[in-house]
């Protein structure tokens, strides 16, 4: 089914809370909140193959009970990603929230939200979320993702994926990882634009997930 791709900009000047606040939030306002990663502007070479594997995921959910999370912002001029979890997860009858860090409001030419994101979240956080550069240490994004999570779903994704699965792991929060490939004309693109070498379109959390569990790959 084609997904309507809706984007909003970013808003002008939205509230920006602490780790705790964002936790306090969570906790007044959700039962149980499931978590989505996966490419952003990436994309995937195989949309259908995304969608059906989001599609089953959600349906087995309880829109009563469940808000459906992402930390993923679209980034204009390529693919949503994981972005359009939010538009799936409304259309099977699901309250959507994002947990974005601050830095990003810096970017607004760049980056949007999607439109099917209702309940928005900015951490107070000069990082692009993940690990702090060069450490194992959460920015403050991740940690807040890892403390109002209760469930996680990875479906592919890169470096920033790889590094939240492995912080939802080390914190004893379920993951389920699914394999899928980056879409390979929206990759080579951005690498290329970037100077960078072609990627494993498979990508790292792949690596991440193939290596620790290699029973599960």
């Amino acid at each position: 089914m084609p997904l309507a791709g809706n984007t909003v900009p970013l808003p002008g000047s939205p509230r920006v809370c602490s780790v705790d606040e964002v936790i306090s939030l969570f906790r007044q306002r959700y039962r149980r909140v499931v978590t989505f990663l996966g490419y952003g502007e990436l994309g995937y070479e195989d949309p259908g193959a995304f969608q059906t594997i989001a599609r089953r995921e959600i349906a087995a959910f309880d829109s009563q009970e469940v808000v459906i999370n992402a930390a993923t912002l679209v980034t204009f001029g390529f693919a949503h990603g994981i972005a359009d979890i939010y538009e799936i997860a409304r259309s099977q009858g699901f309250r959507t929230s994002g947990v974005y860090p601050s830095v990003s409001l810096g970017s607004a030419e760049s980056h949007g939200l999607s439109g099917f994101v209702e309940d928005i979240y900015f951490i107070e956080d000069q990082t692009w979320g993940g690990y702090l550069e060069g450490s194992a240490l959460a920015s403050p994004t991740l940690t807040a993702l890892t403390s109002v999570t209760d469930e996680v779903v990875a479906i592919g994704g890169g470096e920033h994926t790889a590094q939240e699965i492995q912080e939802f792991v080390k914190c004893g929060i379920p993951v389920r990882y699914y394999a899928l490939e980056m879409n390979r004309a929206i990759s080579s693109r951005w690498h290329q634009q970037r100077g960078g070498e072609l990627p494993d379109y498979l990508g790292r959390a792949y690596r991440f997930w193939s290596r620790s569990f290699p029973e599960a790959s």
